[in-house]
């Protein structure tokens, strides 16, 4: 099984994950989605990841800080800004994580990134089989 490695020191914020994940699985430069959507995508599309594989986050309470209430809060108020919702459920949804989120409560981003890495065997219905090993 090939192994990944991404090392939580290397970034300190959401723009700095992606640049970090990408040039892990694509070397210098390398791409791997530039937000939460085109990051998801690549776990489908063929972006270099070979699978099965194991992606080890070492130092992730680290980007656990980094990547916490502050930053989902922010991406959410992006969200808003942006006004791409396919339904008022959407909004109101991204709202109400906004509110948690200020508050300290609720998913972090660390959370949904985890999440979607820990996702894709099972929404893959096993073809892309990706462990996820926090350190």
């Amino acid at each position: 099984m090939k192994q990944y490695v991404l090392d939580g020191n290397k970034f300190n914020t959401l723009s700095g994950f992606f640049t970090a994940f990408g040039e892990m699985v694509n070397g210098n430069k390398g791409y791997f989605g530039k937000d939460l959507h085109s990051f998801d995508d690549c776990f489908f599309g063929g972006f270099g990841l070979s699978t099965p594989c194991e992606i080890v986050w070492k130092n992730s309470d680290v980007s656990k800080s980094y990547l916490g209430h502050e930053c989902y809060a922010n991406w959410c108020r992006e969200q808003i800004e942006k006004g791409e919702f396919p339904d008022e459920e959407a909004l109101e949804n991204i709202k109400e994580a906004l509110q948690q989120a200020v508050g300290g409560q609720g998913e972090t981003m660390f959370d949904l990134l985890v999440d979607s890495i820990q996702s894709v065997e099972q929404r893959s219905n096993g073809q892309h089989v990706v462990k996820l090993t926090l350190g």
